[in-house]
């Protein structure tokens, strides 16, 4: 399956919002594109990363330094995150501005080249400024997820600056949906030898789960929104932060 956000290399919140703005656009002859199949696609994926980044907070505990990278599911992690003593560097604005109102997290930003689309920093100065650093956990998004290979991404400056996270952390979490397996992206980030655990949803392949697991790799499975609470909930929790 190929995703609109994979195409034009977006997040999928910005092609879910791209797409609102598209469904009740007319053409000159007063037509209009049919979107609804692909506002469903965008729709699941955030509610699935949201999910995911719901498990992941769990593995956060006081006094944990943690890096995060640029991605949509760390943006919700940062929205779910307690107010609690750890310190976190990250190359996300978005993250950045969404921590900055936590009173007891340290954040610590890389620096580096701003880049417009993803609001994150790359370059050689981010890359050097996580060199300097240690942390206890990595928690970082992956484009592809071969179970041959390891993981990898679509561009190349990006997947450095995960290479560098991950080489600065005693553990480091994958995030992960279903459609991402057996995607194999240009640029490699790492084999599962330098993977602990990997965090998806319950649509992943049980054959796959398995090999990740002869790999030696922890599996997460993210409970399902509605098993923990009403959607409502969900919504108010990842919202609150921004009212």
């Amino acid at each position: 399956m190929i995703h609109i956000y994979d195409l034009f290399s977006i997040s999928a919140v910005d092609a879910r919002n791209c797409l609102r703005f598209f469904r009740s656009a007319p053409f000159d002859d007063g037509s209009c594109i049919n979107f609804d199949h692909f506002q469903k696609i965008t729709d699941d994926d955030v509610l699935i990363g949201r999910r995911i980044a719901r498990e992941a907070v769990q593995h956060i505990n006081p006094h944990d330094r943690i890096v995060l990278d640029a991605s949509s599911t760390a943006w919700y992690m940062a929205k779910l995150v307690p107010d609690i003593p750890i310190t976190v560097i990250t190359n996300s604005v978005k993250v950045i501005v969404e921590l900055n109102a936590k009173e007891k997290i340290q954040v610590i930003a890389t620096g580096g080249i701003l880049t417009n689309r993803s609001m994150s920093f790359i370059g050689p100065l981010a890359e050097r400024s996580l060199l300097n650093y240690h942390v206890d956990k990595a928690f970082i998004s992956s484009k592809g997820a071969y179970i041959e290979s390891g993981i990898s991404e679509s561009n190349e400056m990006q997947a450095i600056i995960k290479q560098k996270m991950i080489s600065i952390a005693d553990e480091t979490y994958i995030l992960c949906d279903h459609s991402k397996f057996q995607v194999q992206h240009l640029t490699q980030v790492a084999s599962w030898d330098d993977i602990d655990h990997v965090i998806t949803d319950d649509k992943a392949s049980p054959e796959i789960l398995d090999g990740l697991r002869r790999r030696k790799v922890n599996v997460i499975i993210a409970e399902s929104q509605e098993a923990m609470m009403p959607a409502t909930s969900a919504d108010h929790l990842l919202t609150d932060h921004n009212e």
